[in-house]
């Protein structure tokens, strides 16, 4: 089972983060990331966040519990997620109890160990703090000694570290403002081009004011080209 590195944590400064609503966003990008790796076959490993972490690992129980009554009856299946503690005292009693929850595992040890562990084939960033981008320059370092590609995805619209990699130019592949406006533009074409012009012009607009981060589409491209080594193309 292939891994996909999240790093991930809620900004809990101002100058972390200039988004107002970055915690909304973060949670709703976790959420399709978490969705996008269980359903594709893939183990997501992160950070156990006190926050965090219940919605990842109610998404893996709930993967767990719909596999066919067959598969549950040979050998335990290697859990959906896996959670490394951030401190020994920070969410332990809450992970050992996520734990008892069907595909949900926990790491113990330093980070680097979860790396050798886990093997990650790729990293996500979402939201972040100071703790997320140490984690991101030893998963690089990491990477580069065993001379693989790096595989680094940035979501800079959730805000925190991932916006400061997104303003930075960080070496990576970004999904920000630049391609949610890209898909808002395709989005509102094909509305244009597919739905009857009489009495729906002004309703598409009203639509396009209140547009929301494609988070599944993201996800699920990011997670496509983690897996497949190559770009998801749409076909057709």
């Amino acid at each position: 089972m292939k891994s996909i590195l999240l790093l991930v944590d809620l900004p809990t400064t101002d100058s972390e983060s200039t988004l107002p609503n970055a915690w909304e966003e973060i949670e709703d990008a976790v959420m399709a990331l978490g969705a996008a790796a269980v359903s594709s076959g893939a183990q997501l490993v992160c950070s156990g966040h006190r926050t965090l972490a219940p919605l990842l690992a109610l998404t893996a129980q709930a993967y767990s519990s719909s596999e066919p009554a067959e598969s549950k009856k040979s050998e335990k299946p290697e859990p959906s997620v896996l959670f490394y503690s951030l401190a020994e005292n920070e969410s332990g009693l809450q992970l050992k109890s996520l734990s008892a929850l069907s595909g949900v595992d926990l790491l113990s040890g330093k980070f680097e160990s979860v790396l050798e562990r886990t093997d990650p084939e790729g990293v996500v960033s979402i939201g972040g703090t100071h703790r997320t981008r140490y984690e991101l320059e030893i998963y690089l370092s990491w990477r580069k000694r065993r001379e693989k590609p790096l595989n680094v995805f940035i979501l800079g619209m959730t805000g925190g570290t991932a916006q400061s990699l997104e303003r930075e130019q960080f070496p990576g592949r970004h999904f920000g403002n630049e391609f949610v406006a890209r898909f808002r533009h395709l989005l509102s074409e094909h509305q244009r081009k597919n739905q009857p012009v009489s009495g729906r012009e002004e309703k598409v607009k009203d639509e396009s004011e209140k547009f929301y981060v494609p988070y599944a589409v993201i996800t699920q491209m990011i997670v496509y080209e983690i897996l497949n080594g190559k770009p998801w193309q749409r076909s057709g």
